[in-house]
Parts: structure tokens; C-alpha cells; sequence
């Protein structure tokens, strides 16, 4: 019997099996390597997304500050005052706080806020970084808007913001959600520190604010006023006037300049700021003036001609009332 010994045949075989094995386990590793891959992309793109999302989120609250704060207010701010009242009145005694809050929200007079049944909503959409994002700001009466006070209105809201986050392929959603309350009542002149009609004296002289001119409170006229010297007035609050240029005494030759200073000439300093062109602000009737009376003395009676601070204990209780 003979027997035939073949290594080479042996060698190539273990080459083969080492081969097929190195070859599975290089697949293993780059199916793993892929794996890996693929779940740190999911991952990558999940954060994006409820970054976001979050971003979103933010920015809905941001913008519910300015629907309200800003449009609403300035909506209410620049209505006529009866018009205000009445309409908040009828939707007061109807129980509607949804539909006074659509119709009073608006930006250059066109309503911003859309009513769906029994809820306002506001939506938007947007970027952030390599991740988008699209929110929608949903408010509902929190109880029925009600009367604080005569001319003083209370409308009670919740919200929620809804805030969706997306990056290829991969969403996350944020929720947020919170309460307010508009409060609607009739402006006080005693917040004043000057108002008037015409910035003239009786006899019909123009009356200039001056370098001893000092106010720390608010300041209106439903005229112009006159700015005389350097400095020529110094004003802590906002300053505002019905006329959009403003008087300057320019060293005896007046000029009216639609502007805050005339040069270096006269110049008031403002802290706050010089509005021109506002509206006007009307004391149209009796009662209103009366009202504007009775906020100054503080419901207080002074039967003897002077000027008075009305206070209660030491506590201010009114404005300065000024008799006779």
C-alpha cells in the first residue's frame, strides 16, 4: 500500500479557511463600522431636531410677547377711547375673550391672529442651523373676561405653544404652555408729569422749554412744543407731541424742524425718546374731564382756592390739584 503526501495541497487549504475567516471577520467589523455609522447620524440628527424644536419653542414665546405687548397694545393705544370701550364692554357681557383678543390684535390694522372655535392661534415656521422648526401658538380663555372696575376690563388666557423640530428625516416636539391676563382699563392723566392742548400761554405766547426745564415723568401735547438754548429741556420719560415738527428758538429767529435738536443751537436731551406726529390725546366731554378731576384730587374736596397734593396718612392719594 502506498501513501501520497501532499502539503502544498494542505497549505493551500489552511490559505483558503484563513482567508474566509479574515474575510468574515472583515465584514462583521464593516457592517459594525456601518452600524455605527448610521446610529450616530440617527442620534446626530435627533439632537438636532429637539434643539430645534427647543429653538422653536423660544421663539413662539418670544413672539406671544409681542402679540401681545406690542400689537395688542398698540392696537388698544391708538383706538379711539369710546370705540375701545364700547366694543370691550359688549364682548364682556357676551363672555367672548377669544374673539375681543383676534379682533384687537393686529399689526398696521390687519388682524395677525386666526380664531378656530374656541381658540386664537398664531403660527409661524423657520431655520436653525442645519435644523428647521415650525410652531404654532394656540390660546384659550382661562375663565370668562370680566369687570374689575367702571372702565376696567380683565381678560384671563391660557397658552400653549407647540414647537415641532425636523432634520433629516428625524422630528422632535417641545411643548409649553402657561397663563395671562390682559388688562384693559382707561388711561390716567395723573401719570402725566405735563399735559396740554396748545404749549401756549394764555395771551397765546409760545411757552419754551428752557435749560431749568426738569421732568421725570411723561410729557404730551396735543400741539408742538418750543425748545429754547443748550441744553434746552432735560426729560426722563417718553416726550411726545400731535405735530410732527417740533419748534427751536434759534437764537431769536424761530425754526420748525422735524427733528430732535436744532444743530447745537437748542438741544433737549431725551432719555427716552422725542415722539412726534402721535396722536392726539382728546379730553372730549365733560365727564371725562371730571374724571381727569377727580383722579387729581384724589377724591378729596378742597373748597378754598390753592394747590393741592391730596394724601391720605402721608400717602399720595391723587395728583396736584390746582383751585382758583
Amino acid at each position: 500500500m502506498t501513501r501520497i503526501n501532499n502539503d502544498k495541497g494542505v497549505v493551500i487549504l489552511g490559505t483558503i479557511l484563513v482567508a474566509i475567516i479574515l474575510f468574515g471577520l472583515g465584514g462583521a467589523f464593516a457592517l459594525r463600522a456601518i452600524n455605527e455609522a448610521n446610529v450616530s447620524r440617527i442620534e446626530n440628527s435627533e439632537t438636532v431636531s429637539f434643539y430645534a424644536a427647543h429653538g422653536g419653542a423660544q421663539e413662539g414665546l418670544r413672539q406671544l410677547d409681542i402679540l401681545i405687548n406690542t400689537y395688542l397694545q398698540s392696537t388698544i393705544a391708538s383706538s379711539n377711547p369710546s370705540g375701545v370701550i364700547s366694543y370691550t364692554t359688549s364682548q364682556v357681557n357676551n363672555a367672548d375673550g377669544i374673539s375681543w383678543l383676534v379682533y384687537s390684535t393686529r399689526n398696521n390694522n390687519v388682524a395677525v391672529l386666526t380664531q378656530n372655535g374656541e381658540q386664537a392661534e398664531y403660527a409661524q415656521s423657520g431655520n436653525l442651523g442645519s435644523g428647521s422648526y415650525s410652531y404654532k401658538i394656540i390660546m384659550t380663555e382661562k375663565s370668562d373676561p370680566v369687570t374689575v372696575d367702571v372702565n376696567t376690563w380683565d381678560f384671563p388666557y391660557s397658552f400653549r405653544i407647540e414647537s415641532r423640530g425636523a432634520h433629516q428625516g428625524s422630528s422632535k416636539e417641545v411643548y409649553t404652555s402657561g397663563d395671562f391676563t390682559v388688562r384693559v382699563q382707561k388711561d390716567n392723566f395723573a401719570k402725566y408729569a405735563l399735559f396740554t392742548n396748545s404749549q401756549v400761554s394764555p395771551s397765546g405766547d409760545d411757552v419754551w422749554f428752557t435749560e431749568k426745564t426738569n421732568f421725570s415723568g411723561p410729557v404730551h401735547t396735543n400741539g408742538r412744543f418750543n425748545f429754547a438754548k443748550n441744553p434746552s429741556g432735560t426729560f426722563y420719560s417718553l416726550i411726545s407731541e400731535k405735530e410732527q415738527l417740533a419748534k427751536f428758538h434759534n437764537n431769536g429767529s424761530p425754526v420748525l424742524l422735524n427733528a430732535d435738536a436744532n444743530g447745537t443751537v437748542d438741544v433737549p436731551t431725551f432719555y427716552a425718546g422725542f415722539n412726534r406726529n402721535a396722536s392726539a390725546i382728546t379730553l372730549s366731554s365733560p365727564t371725562t374731564q371730571q374724571d381727569v378731576i377727580d383722579q387729581a384730587t384724589g377724591g378729596q374736596t378742597f373748597s378754598l382756592n390753592g394747590i393741592y397734593v391730596p394724601n391720605s396718612g402721608g400717602a399720595l392719594a391723587g395728583g396736584i390739584y390746582v383751585k382758583g
